[in-house]
């Protein structure tokens, strides 16, 4: 859970859900099964050559996808610092590189998102679809790293 709150828009009562319902990461082969998982993934009607996406699935959890979505909509007040460690609470530095990166990386793709004129809601739910995946990656991290200890 530690290793989790690094991530902006993830707090205490997020990580813990996210560690109940993935229960064991290594059960997902690939960051685009958690997002269909967690159901932020476009749905499809395709019919020979006609492709038509519709609204996102929401299969899986929608507690998760609900809380994720929640800590998204404070991505407009980010800043570029990351958030502060409580004391005991720390995590390996590959762990803190990892969030760094997502916290990054996620708050310029809702900005490119906006910037392309996409509406917040939007944006949102497509940073959500990727902050799943990291989520995913950390929760690997953490587990490869508590099995060589």
């Amino acid at each position: 859970m530690d290793a989790l709150v690094r991530l902006k828009g993830v707090d205490v009562q997020t990580a813990f859900l996210a560690c109940a319902e993935f229960g064991d990461f290594s059960r997902f082969r690939s960051g685009r099964a958690v997002s269909r998982w967690i159901g932020c993934t476009a749905s499809e009607s395709s019919s020979g050559e006609a492709d038509r996406r519709g609204p996102i699935t929401k299969e899986g959890s929608s507690r998760l996808r609900r809380a994720l979505v929640e800590g998204a909509a404070s991505m407009p007040r980010r800043n570029g610092r990351p958030k502060r460690v409580r004391p005991g609470h720390e995590v390996s530095p590959a762990v803190e590189e990892m969030a760094a990166a997502a916290n990054e990386r996620l708050r310029r793709r809702y900005e490119r998102l906006r910037g392309a004129g996409k509406h917040a809601n939007v944006a949102r739910v497509a940073v959500v679809s990727e902050m799943a995946r990291w989520i995913w990656a950390i929760g690997l991290q953490v587990q490869r790293e508590l099995a060589a200890a």
